[in-house]
């Protein structure tokens, strides 16, 4: 895991450090108020944010050859929904609903008049994956969740089911990585 992390950082490092990599003005952005302009910034980092967890949750999930359910992809979204969750910190739940939002609006982007799907639609998640990230952030809190999961399709009669299902899933995450959590200070790193 940590060989993969540095190949990530030294690629991320070259990158930037590349004579294009210079910001690129956006037009489009042009006419938006500073607080509109602020919104669109935290929503791109709220889905940065998810895709960060999400990839650090397929590393675990791999590198630890913990269960996986399917293709991985819902398997990810779950462990990383539930440690951004788990966390209960605003900005983790900012970034989860931001990015739960970007799923909803990317498949209803295809519906638009003279609009063409872009071709990272591809990477949108389902509906299905909408229900099951809308079933644990109403597991984790019903009142604060409730309008994100009705806009991502989950009945309301199914709401009582997640909220059971919750700290089920919490648990079982917990006890799956139990093994592999290090007490602060008894890390070592045998770098070569």
């Amino acid at each position: 895991m940590l060989r993969r992390f540095r190949a990530v950082l030294s690629v991320a490092f070259s990158l930037s450090a590349l004579p294009s990599a210079h910001a690129q003005v956006a037009p489009a952005l042009d006419d938006l108020s500073d607080e509109q302009l602020q919104q669109t910034v935290n929503f791109v980092i709220g889905n940065a944010v998810f895709g960060v967890y999400h990839e650090a949750a397929k590393i675990l999930i791999s590198d630890f050859s913990l269960p996986d359910a399917g293709d991985g992809r819902n398997t990810a979204d779950q462990l990383a929904g539930t440690i951004m969750l788990e966390a209960n910190q605003e900005w983790l739940d900012t970034a989860i609903v931001n990015a739960t939002d970007s799923w909803y609006l990317a498949r209803s982007s295809g519906e638009l008049p003279e609009h063409n799907a872009p071709l990272y639609s591809v990477l949108v998640p389902n509906v299905a994956r909408d229900r099951q990230m809308a079933c644990l952030m109403v597991g984790k809190d019903n009142g604060g969740y409730g309008d994100l999961a009705e806009l991502m399709g989950l009945p309301k009669d199914e709401w009582k089911a997640c909220e059971v299902a919750y700290p089920q899933t919490v648990a079982r995450w917990s006890d799956l990585l139990k093994p592999h959590v290090k007490t602060p200070g008894t890390t070592k790193f045998d770098i070569r």
